[in-house]
Formats: structure tokens, sequence, C-alpha cells
């Protein structure tokens, strides 16, 4: 079968409900599959860090610049994977002030990108 080829894995009312939550295998891949609010993601079951259940993980919102972003933490070691791209969000997170909501520390995105806090990006 060709990569682009669509496969289903689930009835249409398995992930009618917000915060339905299902894992399928597909062409030896596990993936989860997530619904939150009206959104339907799908992401590795396995964490790419350290091969942790993912797919268990606790969905949470991080905002950055002012822009909310839908993530799910990986149980072992706490990584925040957006369920949007699948990008990595570790380091130089902060609760807000009304500690519901994780915000990135200023000074750690530059050009796009995570920085470690304290680290030099250089001239």
């Amino acid at each position: 079968m060709a990569s682009d080829d669509w496969h289903l894995v689930a009835a249409e009312d398995a992930l009618a409900k917000d915060g339905a939550r299902i894992h399928v295998a597909v062409e030896a891949r596990h993936i989860t599959l997530v619904r939150v609010g009206s959104r339907l993601y799908a992401v590795d079951s396995v964490c790419y860090h350290a091969g942790g259940p993912l797919g268990a993980g606790n969905i949470e919102d991080i905002v950055v610049d002012d822009e909310t972003l839908t993530c799910i933490r990986c149980p072992w070691h706490h990584y925040l994977i957006s369920l949007i791209d699948g990008e990595k969000w570790y380091k130089s997170l902060e609760r807000d002030d009304t500690g519901r909501s994780l915000v990135m520390r200023p000074s750690t995105r530059a050009a796009g990108k995570l920085v470690p806090a304290g680290f030099c990006l250089g001239v």
C-alpha cells in the first residue's frame, strides 16, 4: 500500500465526545487519536524522546507569544509535544498568574525555535 493511502481506523462515534481517545496500529506504527473540542488530532503513541507511553499523556494548553497551543505531556519525562505539528516544548515553561496555563519565559524563543534559558545564541 502506498504511504499516502488512507486507513479506516475507527468508527466515527468512537471519537465523538470531547476528550475521547483511542490507540490504533497502522502498518506497524502505533498512533493515538484524540478529540479536543471540535478538533481531532493524531500523534505517535510512543514518545520519540525515550519510548514512553505518549498516547496516555495528559492534554494541556500552553501559551506561546499569545498563541494557545494544545499539547500532550509524556508521562515518563513530562515533555510537552504539540498536537498540531509534533514540535517538542520542553524548556523554560512556567505557570501563568492564574496557575492554569503554562507560558514560555521571556527570551527563550528565537527565530521560531525554543532555546534553553541561559544559552547564548551567538552573533
